[in-house]
């Protein structure tokens, strides 16, 4: 799971984005559409929240571990928010809310884990792109005793 920011992605400032289709829907035929972009314009429109905050948690096998809340990351396209955890924990069980207390339901997630000396795990959350950044998010975990540990993440 890569990091969602592109400030430091070696691209041009300009290039040209091309996009052939030819068959849409089981419809068979030439659609091209071309148009360019600037690295300026891109990063803009893209605001990055640095956190490292850290949630205590118990992870699959009902251990201690903490969760830090790396990153999110809100464009016009979508919003995603990096977490990593020093345990194997249960990605499915994070719950996302913004500061009116609206729950965001993930529209795509990914989850990687590693035990190189010790064990590591990141999990990579897309979300809907929103029109308004909230105050603070929250975040909450259900474990398997479904006992819930929660944090505020503060963002203006």
């Amino acid at each position: 799971i890569n990091d969602f920011g592109i400030k430091d992605t070696k691209i041009p400032e300009n290039f040209t984005i091309d996009i052939k289709f030819n068959e849409i829907n089981n419809i068979a035929g030439n659609w091209d559409f071309s148009f360019n972009m600037s690295k300026e314009k891109i990063n803009k429109d893209i605001k990055s929240y640095d956190i490292d905050k850290k949630l205590k948690i118990k992870d699959v096998d009902n251990k201690n571990m903490t969760l830090t809340f790396e990153k999110i990351s809100i464009s016009p396209i979508s919003t995603a928010m990096l977490l990593k955890g020093d345990g194997a924990f249960d990605y499915t069980k994070l719950k996302f809310k913004t500061d009116d207390g609206i729950e965001l339901k993930p529209r795509a997630y990914s989850y990687e884990g590693s035990e190189i000396l010790i064990y590591s795990a990141k999990a990579l959350y897309k979300f809907e792109p929103t029109t308004t950044i909230p105050n603070k998010f929250i975040l909450e975990y259900t474990d398997n005793d479904e006992n819930i540990s929660s944090m505020e993440v503060e963002l203006n």
